[in-house]
Parts: structure tokens; C-alpha cells; sequence
């Protein structure tokens, strides 16, 4: 006969312990693991899809109004500036991130909320500024918003900037969901949109199918 295992007071609080820690991981690995089965069932259409829901979308980025990078100086739908220190520990990030179309073949997609939800870009343009260096109006005005780069700069250290931009034109993949616009909502004519560097406008062609929402 085995040996017979006595609970104590002890015994059984760390196991309450234990039982109610792990349920919010368990809960969120098993909603992570549905997200991901769920991932792998999307389409990847070319600015198209099938039908309203969870979807893969990808097409080429056209702008909704005018922005550009503050270091590239570039059309983009929005950006992501983050300035370290000298000792390469982050101190602050700026963000711009603004609704936009995605035009693909037959369909243009229009991408709203773009402000709350995660964007995974890559650096388009880095710059280190140091004590006394000259930079632009634009990028002065969005460094005064930052008491953390203000410290920095008036004790006399280096920043290094470094932009994170959605450029206009670049492709871009958007998961979320979709939503197919009323005919009413759909704009009859192609608009366009400053780029913020000249008079030039940007025209953003809206498709000649269907338009929907992202």
C-alpha cells in the first residue's frame, strides 16, 4: 500500500494560492492559442476578401490626409518617433497615427482606429541630436510635448531619434474586421491630399469595386 498523503492548513492555502494565480495565464494562453488557430484560417487576398468578419487585408497605402515623417520628411499614414539616450535607454515616445486606405485589386479598404491598435513598422530614418545642433520647426514642436527629451537636451546629453513611418505607397498587411460600406458612404470621386512638403496633391484612388471598412 502507497504512502497516504495528509493535507495540512499550510498545504492547502498554497494550493489555493496556486490554483487562483494560474487561471488568468491559463485563460490567456488558451485565448492566445484560439487567436492564433484562428490566424492561420485567414485568406490573404489582395485587397479583397471574401466577407465581413476577422479578415487578412493587403494593399498599397493612400493617404487620408497630410502627414509626414518628422525625420524622412516623407507622405506617411502615420509614425512612431522614439528618442534614447546616449546610453541607448528609451526616454520617450511620440506618436501620429491617422486613418488611411489600403487599394488593392478591385476593392479599396478603408482603416479606421488605426489609433489604438498595435502597428508593427520598421526604422525609415534615424538622427542623432546633439547639444546645439539646429533641427526643424515641425521636430521642435513635437519634442516640447516631451518633458523627458527636454531634461535630456538642457543637461547637455545626446538624443538619438529614430522615426517609425507607415509611408504612403508601401505595401501594408491590416488584420481586423470587416465591414462592407453602404453606397452612400462610398465617395463618388477621387480626392487628394497635401504630402505637407509642396503644393503638389496626393491622389488617392479609391478602386473600382468594393469598398470597405477595416
Amino acid at each position: 500500500m502507497g504512502p497516504l498523503l495528509h493535507p495540512t492548513p499550510m498545504g492547502c492555502a498554497l494550493a489555493a494560492t496556486m490554483v487562483v494565480a494560474g487561471a488568468p495565464i491559463f485563460g490567456a494562453g488558451l485565448r492566445a492559442l484560439r487567436l492564433r488557430r484562428r490566424l492561420r484560417r485567414l485568406a490573404r487576398p489582395e485587397g479583397a476578401t471574401d466577407g465581413a468578419g476577422l479578415a487578412h487585408v493587403q494593399g498599397r497605402v493612400a493617404l487620408e490626409s497630410p502627414l509626414v515623417g518628422p525625420l524622412s520628411a516623407q507622405p506617411c499614414a502615420g509614425f512612431v518617433l522614439e528618442a534614447l539616450t546616449e546610453s541607448q535607454r528609451l526616454v520617450a515616445t511620440i506618436e501620429d497615427r491617422r486613418a488611411f486606405r489600403l487599394i488593392g485589386d478591385g476593392m479599396a479598404a478603408r482603416v479606421i482606429g488605426a489609433e489604438s491598435v498595435a502597428w508593427d513598422l520598421g526604422i525609415t530614418a534615424e538622427r542623432m541630436v546633439r547639444p546645439g545642433d539646429s533641427i526643424s520647426q515641425n521636430l521642435t514642436a513635437l519634442l516640447a510635448g516631451s518633458a523627458e527629451v527636454a531634461w535630456v537636451r538642457r543637461g547637455g546629453g545626446t538624443v538619438t531619434l529614430i522615426e517609425r513611418a507607415l509611408l504612403a505607397g508601401e505595401r501594408a498587411h491590416v488584420i481586423g474586421n470587416v465591414r462592407f460600406a453602404h453606397p452612400h458612404e462610398v465617395p463618388e470621386a477621387v480626392t487628394h491630399a497635401r504630402t505637407g512638403t509642396d503644393d503638389v496633391p496626393l491622389p488617392l484612388p479609391l478602386g473600382s469595386g468594393q469598398d470597405a471598412d477595416v
